[in-house]
């Protein structure tokens, strides 16, 4: 079993995969004070570096820009490449590059770009035609998901965000106090008149 692996359909020829664990979006990071590279479009004829067996060869074949590979380690060494100028940028996991580049004390000579290239759909990975092995997998899954040990451990580890509780009022709660305040404003003028 692989416990960590990127669907791809590529991948999916080989392997049989088990329900998506956590999607997990992949960035683009450069050095802090480099302006000319702002996206997928600014990739071409760069070297970038990115993790041996990462999905993110598999994309950029698949976009055909043409590039440079500076293959790494780990997400953390591909960092280091760019910070060090060995690299024009780095293709990584969100989480994990920004884990390696605060725990280090370098976060702030880097930084994303664009939007996330892809959302990785992380899961489990058994070899082509176990399925067997794979309904055990999934049923393990789903009990981890009904028991909230799935969310538990992706707040331990991503951090729990906190933000409006619904993209409707998240986008108008600023419409709405301006128009209590009117009604107010409204009804203060005509009981003083």
């Amino acid at each position: 079993v692989l416990t960590s692996l990127f669907y791809s359909e590529e991948r999916n020829q080989h392997f049989d995969f088990t329900t998506m664990t956590w999607p997990v979006p992949s960035l683009i990071f450069v050095r802090s004070e480099r302006p000319d590279l702002r996206g997928i479009q600014d990739l071409s004829n760069k070297r970038i570096a990115m993790q041996r067996g990462d999905y993110a060869a598999e994309f950029l074949q698949s976009k055909n820009i043409p590039h440079e590979v500076v293959p790494t380690a780990s997400f953390g060494d591909a960092a280091d490449q760019v910070i060090s100028s060995n690299a024009d940028a780095l293709i990584g996991d969100r989480p994990i590059v920004l884990y390696h580049l605060f725990s280090r004390g370098i976060a702030k000579q880097m930084k994303s770009v664009g939007e996330p290239l892809y959302i990785g759909r992380n899961s489990m990975a058994v070899k082509e035609g176990r399925s067997e092995l794979l309904r055990i997998l999934n049923k393990g899954m789903g009990r981890a998901r009904e028991q909230g040990v799935l969310e538990d451990l992706s707040a331990r580890w991503l951090g729990t965000q906190y933000g409006p509780s619904s993209p409707w009022q998240g986008g108008h709660v600023i419409a709405l106090s301006v128009g209590f305040f009117a009604v107010i404003s409204i009804a203060v003028l005509l009981l003083v008149w």
